[in-house]
Parts: structure tokens; sequence; C-alpha cells
């Protein structure tokens, strides 16, 4: 054929596919080979749909919580006939499977590569991920056809050359790239303080040793003994300064052998590792790391220091007791409505085990042994730590709930992704009533990776079929501040390497999804603690909420900001309260202020909405113990307290919440008591990187939290037992 006879013929559709140092190309695929395509069809009433869905979810309006079931969004929503037979018969002509949702606006798609290739005009090959070595089935063109009949009738197609990376796999990678990257960063003897872990009264520090000369260290895994070859020096101790506010420096001397030097299987380099060091309770503390190095020809001599982030207050561990404790759930209350429902969503070989993890983890908790359901794919034996955090803490929280691990891939949907989520929940009559999703991207990074803003406006659509059947949905805000910068999580797109412009998170950010920030405990939770006065610091005792932060001595900071869409603008559930933020940062004497406008979108949504502790939560992992953290923590954790108020709802004769957004900010505006504000904290920052990183890890501009609902923490953290009376007792 012409060229001028194909355009006529096909309709290309460009796709910037997100095809980065991720993924290595292998050989093109057999076309006996079986894929599998979601299609999204174009949808009706999508208008009436929003109008439904706002109504259902408002606690003011009469008819609040009169959800529409399944059947009676697909007869308002479903595509026309026309529609479903013109794009079925293309795929069932070339040999393809198709098989037609409930919902009547998906069609799932099973064909061979052949038949795929001929179809479309493409080549499909295989595409394996450089660190995990998971597979994909993709394209790696930047387009490919489909013919103008059916332009009219589809909104997207994905398993072609979408590309999704879960966050596991790009944190491995960004250990790989960040260590092998130098960035013009200057050479320093110093050592690489990475981390602090550990608690109120102990710590432990992570670190990177380098050589006088600046190159790292080798490690001797057989005399578990450190040098330099170059120099010929050799590692003989390590001094560790702990100093606290209005202290001297304490130090202390270990050998390599003592601060447990070994290969890091991630970071692909030597990580030593302290002992704990005992600390001042609920002071903050700087820490510093020394090398010392021995020669054969001359004298000792000292690496320079290297430091951790700013003077830092370790927080205490936590675990569901002290989730309940805080928010106000009774001890040992748990949920007893059998119609109730929760769950968690999880991707591409992100799996749990239930017998040595799940069941370890209740009995180290205290609390009764119940058992998720699994929908989908599962492999005990390769746990992911995302899923296993997931499942622990909505669990654990949302106690005696009954939970589904909802899992979505196998063996022909390879690298199936939220929308795909979307999809079975659409063919799924009772769905979960409540789902936490710790999973997303920036805005931009859907649209470089599908090539339009078409997902994220399909995915809108979804939501809203979801607040229209009264189910919750939520995720966490992204865990490297108002920019994304040098986030390792993203799903789709890679790396994003500068401060500005503001990068919002997808679907945290959705005016349909509840936004979760993260907080941690610490004793200086009000902004006078520390403070000097008369050169005295303000030590404070009590523990309160802190949002995460680099700033606050955190290796990553909570994320947060505004929708930069422009389809994505200010709810009107929402608008009095970003008003009074955007009053209060530019009313003089209140200590705040807004970053330059350039870099955001004043009149997009913000978010997030809420926040819950989401830093040095007790999980079990491969059957041990591990503190892990993120706002794919805090997700979980609100899903959980969400699911026993749906319980006490449920029981009481009432429909679930459903959509959650409108409420909560009706409940705000009352002033009285239904949220714990957050007054400490900025979004500024990052994510921490390691030294030689081209990305940064602090920033110039950011958000502040301030009284009341901010673009760091939300509207604070929920009073737990204030928000079930009203839900109970003032609520429809």
């Amino acid at each position: 054929l012409s060229v001028a006879l194909l355009v006529q013929l096909f309709f290309f559709v460009n796709t910037v596919v997100c095809i980065n140092e991720a993924w290595l190309k292998g050989p093109p695929l057999p076309a006996w080979t079986k894929v599998a395509l979601t299609v999204g069809l174009k949808q009706r009433n999508i208008d009436r749909l929003t109008e439904i869905a706002t109504r259902v979810s408002d606690p003011l309006s009469p008819t609040y919580s009169d959800y529409l079931s399944l059947e009676q969004i697909t007869n308002l929503v479903a595509p026309k006939d026309e529609t479903i037979s013109t794009v079925t018969d293309y795929f069932t002509k070339a040999g393809a499977s198709v098989e037609l949702t409930k919902s009547k606006d998906f069609l799932e798609v099973i064909i061979t590569v052949g038949q795929l290739n001929t179809l479309m005009g493409i080549t499909m090959f295989e595409w394996q991920h450089v660190a995990s070595s998971r597979v994909l089935h993709r394209t790696d063109t930047r387009s490919w056809m489909l013919p103008p009949s059916l332009i009219d009738h589809v909104d997207v197609i994905t398993g072609i050359s979408d590309f999704f990376e879960h966050p596991a796999e790009k944190k491995e990678r960004k250990k790989l790239t960040a260590v092998l990257n130098k960035g013009g960063a200057p050479k320093s003897s110093a050592p690489d303080v990475i981390r602090l872990r550990g608690a109120q009264t102990e710590v432990v520090a992570h670190f990177v040793v380098y050589c006088p000369n600046g190159d790292r260290a080798t490690y001797n895994k057989t005399s578990r003994s450190m040098y330099c070859a170059m120099e010929q020096a050799t590692v003989t101790s390590f001094t560790v300064g702990i100093q606290s506010r209005n202290e001297g420096v304490r130090t202390m001397s270990f050998t390599p052998d003592e601060v447990m030097c070994s290969e890091d299987p991630n970071y692909k380099l030597p990580i030593c590792q302290t002992h704990g060091i005992q600390i001042t309770r609920n002071r903050r503390l700087q820490l510093s790391v020394t090398v010392t190095y021995s020669f054969p020809n001359k004298m000792p001599e000292d690496s320079e220091t290297g430091y951790y982030l700013p003077y830092y207050t370790p927080p205490p561990f936590v675990i569901p007791e002290t989730v309940h404790r805080l928010y106000g759930v009774p001890s040992g209350y748990h949920g007893t409505n059998k119609s109730n429902s929760q769950s968690v969503v999880a991707f591409e070989k992100q799996y749990i085990n239930v017998d040595t993890d799940l069941y370890t983890f209740f009995r180290n908790m205290g609390l009764p042994q119940t058992t998720p359901i699994i929908h989908g794919t599962n492999n005990p034996a390769s746990p992911g730590e995302e899923s296993t955090l997931d499942i622990q803490y909505s669990m654990g929280t949302g106690v005696n709930v009954p939970t589904t691990f909802w899992s979505v891939s196998g063996p022909v949907r390879k690298g199936a992704y939220i929308l795909e989520w979307a999809m079975q929940i659409a063919n799924t009559t009772n769905a979960p009533l409540v789902t936490s999703i710790s999973y997303g991207d920036t805005e931009l990074g859907f649209y470089n990776n599908y090539g339009s803003w078409q997902y994220i406006h399909r995915m809108e659509a979804e939501l809203t079929k979801m607040a229209a059947r009264g189910l919750t949905v939520m995720g966490g805000s992204g865990d490297a501040g108002c920019s994304n910068v040098g986030e390792a999580g993203n799903d789709l797109s890679p790396t994003d390497p500068t401060c500005t412009p503001f990068r919002a998170f997808y679907p945290s950010v959705s005016p349909w999804v509840t936004s979760v920030s993260a907080s941690f405990l610490s004793a200086n939770s009000k902004p006078v603690c520390e403070k000097d006065i008369q050169s005295n610091p303000v030590i404070c005792d009590e523990m309160g909420e802190v949002s995460v932060g680099i700033i606050n001595g955190v290796y990553w900071t909570t994320g947060g900001g505004f929708s930069n869409l422009t389809f994505n603008l200010l709810p009107a559930w929402q608008k009095s309260a970003v008003e009074g933020y955007f009053k209060w940062a530019k009313t003089p004497g209140t200590g705040g202020s807004l970053p330059n406008t350039a870099f955001w979108n004043q009149k997009g949504r913000g978010y997030p909405d809420v926040s819950t502790l989401g830093l040095n939560l007790i999980d079990v992992f491969a059957g041990h113990r591990i503190p892990i953290g993120g706002t794919s923590a805090s997700g979980p954790v609100l899903c959980g307290l969400v699911a026993l108020w749906n319980d006490a709802r449920l029981n009481a004769g009432k429909k679930p919440l459903g959509h959650l957004n409108p409420l909560f900010y009706h409940l705000a505006s009352l002033q009285d008591g239904a949220f714990n504000d957050i007054t400490v904290g900025n979004n500024a920052d990052g994510d921490l990187q390691m030294r030689g990183s081209k990305y940064p890890s602090t920033c110039a501009e950011g958000f502040d939290t301030a009284p009341g609902w901010d673009p760091v923490s939300g509207l604070g953290s929920p009073n737990w037992p204030y928000i079930k009376d009203y839900v109970l007792t003032k609520l429809r």
C-alpha cells in the first residue's frame, strides 16, 4: 500500500512510549504467544453520572447515600450497541477472543502476537526489567494503527505500548543508577550517612564508606574488611558522634566487623550499619561518622566527617495498637458485620504470604487471626514488600473486617495497571466497599506513557462510577514532596529530575480519591518545640504528629500540592478550605507564604485530604519484623479506620460512607474537633539521594503546614470516635 492510502485506511494512535533504562529489549515474540488487551469503549452520559455521584456523596443532600447499583450505572453509561458490536467485530474477525464486562464499557481481549502485529502494524517484543527480571510483552513503536471506523468508539487501549514499573522495582533500579551516576558531585572522603533507623532511645546508622581520594571503599566478604587499593589504605575504625541540643558530642569507636559492613544486594556496594546507639529520649540529635585509615608506610589518618540530615528526633515504632490509641479507636474494637468489606490492590508480582508473614504479624500484634480473600493470582513464595505492608495494616487497623487482596496480574495479563483494576471493579457486582491503592505516578507521567490525557480521563470516569456505587477509594499522596523530585517509586515515568515545576501525584490527586499524607510521632509536634529561648531550646515531651519530610530529619518527604490539569479544578466541597489556606499564607505575621505561582496551578484540586501515621510501622516481611514507611503505609491505615466506620453504619442499618471527601470537608467546616491539626512540616524537599545522584534531595520552594487544611497534611488526622458518632447519629 502507498503511504497516502495507508493514511486513509488507518488512524495513527500516537503514544509517547516510556521505554527508558528500566527495560531491556529482547527478541520479537513468537506469533503464537497470547497477550491481553484492555479496551475502554466510549461511554455515555458521564455528565449525568457526575451529577449523581456528587449528590449521593454530599452529606447535606437529601439523597445522600442513595447509591446506584452496577446494573443502574451500566444502563446509564454503557456504550451504544453500535460501539460494542463495531469494536468487538474488529477484534473477533482478526481471530481474538473478546469478552464484554458486566458494565458493558470494557472489552477484555486475548489475542495472539501474530494477529496483533498484523492488526495494528506493529512488532511485539519481549522486554525484561533490569532490576527484577520481570518480563513484559510490548511493542517498541511510538505509533500504532486503528481504522477510522473505531476512533469514535474507543477511549483507550492498554497492553500494547504501556510500561508499568511497580515501586519496588523502581526503588531497586534507583539504587543502581544513583551509585553509578557521579552527577558531577565533588569527591569527598566523608562517609555518606544515608539513613537513621530506630526509635526514641536507640538508633542505627546506615552509611557508605569512601577512600581518602573520594572513591568508594572495597569490601572483602571473606575477611569482612574494607580497603582502598589505590592508596593501599585499610579501614580500621569508625567514629560515630552523637550530639543532642545543648549537649556535648558523645563519640563511640567501632571496627568494620563491629558495625556489620556488608555488600548491599540492592545498592550493589558496601554499606555499613552500626549496632543500636543509645540516645537521649525525645531530643533532636545530630549524628556524624568519621573513618580512620591505616597505611603501610605512614601514620593513620581520618576522613572528613559525614553528617546525617538536620537535627532529627527518631520516632517511636508504630503497631496497630498505636494507631488505635492515637486516633481514639477503643481497645479491642473490631468489625462484626459480615457484609462489610475492604481491600488493597496489588499489581505485577506484588504478592503476599499469609502463613509466614500475615499470621505471624497477627500473633506479634496480639490480633485475632483472619484470612483475606485472594482475588486473582498470588504466589506466597514470592511476597512483595508493598503488598505485605498494605494487607497487614489494612487488616491490622480494620480488625476483623472481611478483606480482599485484589491482585491484578497473571501469565497473560502482564503489566496490568490501575485501569485494569477499574475494569475488574466494573465487572464485580459486590465490589469491596473500601479500597486502598498504593500506586501512582505524576499527572505528566501518565501523559508521557500514554501519549495523551485520555488514560486519566477514563480513570476519572471509572472513579466517578465507583463513587456513585458508594465505594471508597484512597491513595497515598506520594513520597517526594510537592515536586516529586528524585522519587524512585514512579510507576510509569522516569525519576523526576528537578524541583520545579510541582508535579501532582495521580490517582491521589483525583477529586474522587481520598488523598492520604504521612505523619510521624514526635515530641516536637508544636512549632515552639526546640526553638531557642534565651539560647536554650524549648524541650517538649508530649507526643504528637508531624508531617514526614527531610526538613524534619526523615529520608523522604510526603507529597501534596495542586493538580495541574485544566479538567481537575478546585471542587466546590474544598473551596472554602483552600481559600482559607491561601488567606493564611498571605497574611503578615502568620509565618506562612506561598511558593512561586509559576510552579503550580492555584485553580487546581488541592491534595492531600487527610494524614495518618506513615513512618516506622512494624510489619512482618519474609518472616522478619522490619520498620517501613511511606504514604503507601498511610493509605491502608486510613482504609482500616474507614472500614470500622462503615461497620458501625451497616450494623445500624445505614449505607456505607462511599466517597469521603465532601463529608470530610463538611466536618472540618464545623470546627468541632473532627480532625487533629498538624502544624509542623513542609513538603519542599524530595527523596533523599545518595552521593553522586543527579537528583537533588532538597528544594527551595514548597508548601508549609498551617492551621486547618494545608497541602502538606490536609485536614490533619481523623478523630475516630467523633467521626463515628457523627456518621451514626447526624448523617443519613
